[in-house]
């Protein structure tokens, strides 16, 4: 089941092993945009645009599963008023270690008075 377009975007991501025809007509007649994995079968490779296509896919993809595999999985409570407590708490231990990172790598200039400027990425 997906979210409605104002809440979890137009684009549905997944790995090429939730690719069919069945699921691309779905999606095509509705009002998400595919951007599933495209899968080269046996005797039959991917050219060289889908492979590409696929690279820019994966970069999307590993930044957001990069996420969710820093935040521990043993998430066990009673009550969904707990479990969403708990969620904000393992955002907001994710989001300090990465501003943390990004200190340290010089991203940022920091100074302990005022808050963090971003410098211009080239």
């Amino acid at each position: 089941m997906l979210r409605d377009e104002a809440t979890g975007g137009k684009e549905v991501w997944a790995d090429s092993a939730y690719r069919s025809d069945e699921q691309e007509q779905s999606l095509k007649g509705s009002q998400y945009e595919s951007q599933i994995h495209e899968c080269a079968y046996r005797n039959k490779p991917l050219i060289e645009a889908q492979a590409l296509n696929n690279t820019e896919k994966s970069r999307v993809r590993a930044r957001v599963e990069h996420v969710f595999g820093a935040m521990e999985n043993f998430l066990r409570s009673i009550g969904t008023a707990r479990a969403k407590v708990g969620v904000g708490l393992m955002n907001l231990a994710y989001n300090l270690k990465r501003i943390e990172r990004l200190i340290r790598l010089k991203v940022f200039d920091f100074d302990r008075i005022g808050a963090p400027v971003a410098k211009a990425m080239a």
